[in-house]
């Protein structure tokens, strides 16, 4: 988060620069992260490193007897099932929910305050209203016990966030990306070839157009 911050007035200059242009601005953002040594993924890895953790809690807050009908805080009257703050009355088709959760509402609405805090990347803003939107509906239907511990773990992380962005000494400035080791990960590289190939087709495509035999040298010539 603090290398995409670093590098966030280098991206807005291209987003301005090549604003209607919308290939010349990821192969340009791509050239950044490359030269800074920044994976665009990287942000994923936390939540994908806690989905073991989210899918026990889910398992054993469904099945421990102890926890059932027990009264928490407020509306929160059982752990073991979802705190059902409003009846839709119809199940939406992707996410298969007709009730929607107080506990995942407040999750959605911390999770739209940390994403427009740590997202900074111009190709990426969209999913400062996607991902909320999303996790609020897919954790309607879960048991309250496992919202209130994701709830919990996303304002820890706005308070780290911060932090991390006013109080910490430890920030991380151009200068130091470029002194650093830079090293090509996996989705950088797939992205490099990608846009790779997304040129060659180009400019093959430019090449090809531009071959094309004049009009005069087309017509059959005159015998004499």
């Amino acid at each position: 988060m603090q290398k995409m911050k670093a590098v966030q007035p280098l991206l807005q200059k291209i987003q301005e620069k090549y604003k209607d242009d919308r290939t010349m601005l990821s192969q340009e953002t791509m050239k950044i992260y490359s030269e800074y040594g920044i994976n665009p993924a990287g942000g994923c890895l936390p939540m994908i490193m806690q989905m073991p953790i989210l899918i026990s809690l889910w398992s054993v807050l469904s099945s421990w007897m102890d926890i059932r009908h027990q009264h928490f805080f407020g509306w929160i009257s059982d752990l073991s099932a979802p705190d059902v703050i409003l009846d839709l009355g119809f199940k939406l088709p992707l996410f298969q929910v007709d009730k929607l959760s107080g506990l995942a509402l407040l999750m959605g609405i911390a999770m739209f305050i940390q994403q427009k805090m740590t997202v900074t990347d111009p190709n990426q803003k969209s999913m400062v209203y996607i991902m909320p939107i999303m996790f609020t509906f897919m954790f309607s239907g879960f048991p309250s016990g496992l919202n209130v511990y994701y709830f919990v773990f996303t304002i820890l992380g706005i308070l780290q966030q911060v932090w991390i962005t006013k109080f910490s000494k430890n920030k991380i400035t151009l200068e130091d990306l470029k002194r650093a080791p830079k090293k090509e990960g996996w989705f950088a590289q797939r992205m490099r070839m990608a846009q790779e190939i997304a040129q060659q087709q180009q400019q093959a495509k430019a090449s090809g157009g531009n071959k094309r035999t004049p009009i005069g040298n087309s017509l059959p010539k005159k015998k004499k």
